[in-house]
């Protein structure tokens, strides 16, 4: 099957940039080998200035928000500042991810879940996508699979770096 983009990772940049592309008109396959939603223990705090940046309204899924802040050094001389307005606001990510991910089919992307990326392959103008529900060709890749990701392992190697 043919896209104009397959984005690799439906996590917070994965579902955004899919999300993005579709809006715009792009064919978009959003492939991640997890099913939502899916437990993700880390990175429930979102900064106010990056919710400026999502294009849509997230207040369903925030659960708080914060706007002070402790410091200490050693558990010493701990001193605490308020700020007028929001710093931080407090997300589930598995409800967080998921809400985003249904943002991105609800703009026109599909979207595989429980699939995993085997290979990324450069041919010609296009890439050649492996996984475990079969082979997919996009003019395009976006490997927003993280720090092991398997779209940089197969289309960067290591010997490229140095």
């Amino acid at each position: 099957m043919r896209y104009d983009v397959v984005v690799v990772g439906g996590g917070p940049a994965g579902s955004l940039t899919a999300y993005r592309l579709a809006r715009a008109g792009a064919s978009v396959l959003l492939i991640d080998s997890k099913k939502f939603p899916r437990i993700k223990p880390c990175g429930g705090g979102l900064q106010h200035r990056a919710l400026t940046h999502i294009p849509f309204d997230v207040g369903g899924v925030c659960r708080g928000t914060l706007s002070d802040i402790s410091f200490s050094f050693k558990l010493q001389r701990r001193f605490h500042r308020k700020h007028a307005g929001a710093l931080v606001h407090t997300v589930v990510r598995s409800d967080f991810d998921a809400f985003l991910l249904q943002q991105a089919v609800t703009a026109g992307a599909e979207v595989l879940q429980g699939v995993r990326v085997l290979a990324v392959n450069q041919v010609a103008s296009q890439s050649e996508i492996t996984s475990t529900a079969g082979r997919f060709v996009a003019r395009f890749v976006v490997g927003a699979d993280g720090a092991n990701s398997i779209v940089a392992r197969s289309l960067t190697p290591r010997s490229s770096y140095f």
